[in-house]
């Protein structure tokens, strides 16, 4: 988490000269930041991480034409938690809003909140839960349903300023209990689902588990359209595209 950190102030400190005295660049010449994550997905559940049932192809595009990290984990798996150490670089006990629900306090210094201040023009959609205090430092948050991702979300991009970089945060709510019935047209067969050692074998649990995976589908070609826009917009070369 805190190489993800790492890796975007480094392409920050290389592409924002701005932020020194000297005379600005041009703002086309800065690039932008997409980070996608997912709610309650588990690790290993993609098709670049080899699992043999779900088919995230535009996931795993993005996985074989950028680095994949194998051994980069969060110290907490809870929801508001992990996205307040994602967007502060620091540990849960650290940001002061180490369990879940509790809002992030006001004094904790976000990537939206340095990169606003250096010119970026910052959007957040889907799954907030960061509390009150950290939206003055977005131009831009819509929350939604996990249905709703990508259509919020091109909304966004194409309502953005044309001459700012921006950082968008997609925070999704697929997967997440309780899950949708219909989340994809082709849903998967829970016969052909892969029941973990720690769960019963039971109709039920393979039912939920086949809608477990349907949202992550669902959120893959949600992936895949704002992708496409990215690119039709012909942005998407000189954008950082991360997914979690």
């Amino acid at each position: 988490m805190q190489r993800l950190l790492l890796l975007i102030l480094l392409a920050l400190a290389c592409a924002l000269p701005a932020i020194a005295p000297a005379a600005a660049p041009d703002e086309h010449d800065r690039p932008n930041f997409v980070i996608f994550i997912a709610d309650d997905q588990g690790e290993g559940d993609l098709g670049c991480y080899g699992h043999p049932v779900l088919k995230t192809p535009n996931i795993d595009r993005l996985a074989a034409e950028g680095m994949r990290f194998d051994r980069a984990f969060l110290t907490i798996s809870s929801c508001s938690p992990t996205r307040c150490s994602f967007l502060t670089g620091r540990y849960p006990h650290n940001t002061g809003a180490e369990d879940l629900h509790d809002p992030l306090p006001a004094d904790q210094k976000t990537l939206a909140r340095y990169l606003r201040g250096a010119g970026f023009h910052c959007m957040s959609v889907g799954k907030w839960h960061l509390g009150e205090a950290e939206r003055p430092n977005w131009d831009r948050v819509v929350e939604c349903a996990g249905r709703d991702t990508a259509d919020e979300a091109l909304t966004l991009i194409k309502e953005r300023p044309q001459d700012k970089p921006f950082f968008f945060w997609v925070a999704t709510k697929d997967p997440h209990r309780p899950f949708d019935d219909d989340a994809v047209p082709e849903p998967h067969d829970p016969a052909r689902v892969i029941v973990p050692p720690y769960l019963p074998d039971h109709p039920l649990i393979r039912k939920e588990i086949a809608q477990y995976y349907d949202e992550i589908t669902r959120f893959d070609g949600h992936v895949g359209r704002i992708r496409a826009e990215l690119e039709r917009q012909g942005v998407l070369d000189r954008t950082f595209v991360v997914y979690l």
